[in-house]
């Protein structure tokens, strides 16, 4: 109803919908069925007018007037609609969809910086870059396990962002986007001659540290990280 009464503001008498009748040959010979044209999908609803659809074409127009359908010359020149395809983002199996950010998350488990970054790319995907806080506490929430493997901080989590240089003034994040989120709590960053990748506290578990960033060398297997890629846009039709 909602077309219909978009048309009937536009003073159009009626207009083209996608329906066309069709040829179609099978064991028992010809047959005409009206299909959706570039579907090719059989039309199953329909809202066809008293006597329609008549012999008069192989086209389906729709009255403005009422709603109603019927069969028209397709030569004829009419008004038309377009429909676009929807379009649905989803993510692979296991890697969990976040619509704030629109992109797919996955937690994997004990690796050092390097090894979780080529590990991440394998899969078409980077270490997690984060750019706001919901985007934060969404990480932190999936990574949460209460685990712990071993020393070296290995409670925490890894995340994307890297220094640039020797004096901590620059960090970028693996997959290239914007460094426009960085919450660091003093004294972070430090010692950042050395300590040169970032991990994310995540567990309650942790106290006082919950949710707080730290710098750390790059060596330490840290308990988890978070890989983070593009979803697929599948189309619905």
């Amino acid at each position: 109803m909602l077309l219909i009464a978009n048309v009937a503001s536009r003073n159009w008498q009626d207009f083209w919908i996608g329906a066309t009748l069709t040829k179609v040959y099978n064991d028992a010979g010809m047959v005409k069925i009206w299909i959706w044209e570039g579907l090719d999908k059989i039309v199953k609803y329909d809202d066809w007018g008293f006597n329609e659809p008549s012999n008069k074409g192989g086209c389906a127009a729709v009255k403005a007037s009422d709603g109603t359908w019927f069969a028209d010359d397709c030569s004829t020149t009419k008004n038309y609609v377009c429909s676009i395809p929807v379009k649905l983002d989803v993510c692979d199996n296991e890697w969990i969809y976040f619509p704030v950010t629109k992109f797919c998350y996955k937690v994997f488990f004990h690796a050092d910086y390097n090894a979780a970054e080529s590990n991440c790319v394998v899969l078409g995907a980077h270490l997690v870059s984060i750019h706001s806080k919901e985007e934060d506490v969404f990480v932190q929430d999936i990574s949460q396990c209460g685990i712990n493997f071993g020393n070296d901080g290995g409670e925490a989590t890894l995340i994307g962002l890297y220094e640039v240089g020797s004096d901590g003034t620059k960090w970028n994040w693996t997959d290239g986007s914007p460094t426009n989120y960085v919450p660091w709590t003093p004294p972070e960053p430090n010692f950042v001659s050395t300590d040169k990748c970032t991990s994310v506290y995540a567990d309650p578990t942790n106290g006082a540290l919950t949710g707080y960033w730290n710098n750390m060398p790059c060596s330490w297997q840290m308990r988890n990280y978070v890989c983070k890629k593009s979803p697929i846009a599948v189309e619905i039709k």
